[in-house]
């Protein structure tokens, strides 16, 4: 991707953030009367995380023993019905905790500091897209931030091609931490979607700094056709 200069005598080095996506054994799959029972857990410790039902009781218990161990360690899930088009969260690239979309959702950039997840999806329909791949972005300006157009900056290389991409498998573990990119993708079938996520390595600012904004369970489809919004008025 082609880099920009701050001035006419100091071109932008630019940073680069290697992908650390990998996928682990298979988790098992389930049927949809049992997915559809299971409770969105919304950033909660594994102890409580298991109550979401048998999935999450599974998922949490097949986690390495030192996740279990640590109490900072949080449960995230979000049960969701879809039909083909609609989208369990919003379309754009995006790094989980250390990136994100708006300067406003990031006082500081910590490049050293890694977010590990440890992620299974349950019931299909939805396939996340990750870039499988190191990306180079501009740094960000003088005094910190994060700039704006680096979500652009990476659909631009998948789009060219530049950058190589992978969609996440079903009932599979996926492992990644907070400096792989990644966007959702709209669902391609109707039925039941279970995400779970572990997450490890959250300092206590990110743990408890406006936790709203990663707490909600949430589908962010907006049907913009009278049809459209005809069919999707019972769930609203």
């Amino acid at each position: 991707m082609q880099q920009t200069q701050h001035s006419a005598d100091a071109p932008v080095v630019p940073m680069r953030w290697r992908s650390t996506l990998s996928f682990g054994e298979a988790f098992p799959e389930f049927p949809q009367a049992v997915v559809r029972e299971e409770r969105s857990q919304a950033r909660v410790p594994c102890e409580q995380g298991v109550l979401g039902g048998p999935i999450h009781r599974l998922f949490v218990e097949s986690l390495p023993a030192e996740w279990q161990a640590d109490r900072d360690v949080e449960i995230f899930s979000r049960l969701a019905w879809v039909k083909p088009g609609w989208l369990p969260l919003s379309q754009f690239y995006h790094c989980d905790w250390s990136l994100p979309e708006g300067l406003d959702r990031c006082p500081s950039l910590d490049l050293a500091h890694r977010v590990q997840t440890r992620m299974v999806m349950v019931g299909g329909f939805t396939h996340t897209l990750f870039v499988d791949d190191t990306v180079s972005l501009d740094p960000p300006p003088p005094g910190g931030g994060i700039p704006r157009g680096w979500a652009a900056q990476v659909a631009q290389g998948v789009e060219s091609g530049a950058l190589k991409t992978v969609r996440m498998p079903e009932h599979r573990w996926v492992h990644f931490d907070n400096f792989t990119w990644h966007q959702a993708m709209p669902a391609t079938g109707t039925g039941w979607r279970l995400l779970l996520r572990a997450i490890r390595g959250l300092s206590a600012a990110q743990r408890y700094h406006n936790r709203g904004r990663f707490h909600a369970i949430r589908n962010s489809y907006h049907p913009e056709t009278p049809e459209a919004r005809a069919a999707y008025a019972p769930y609203v």
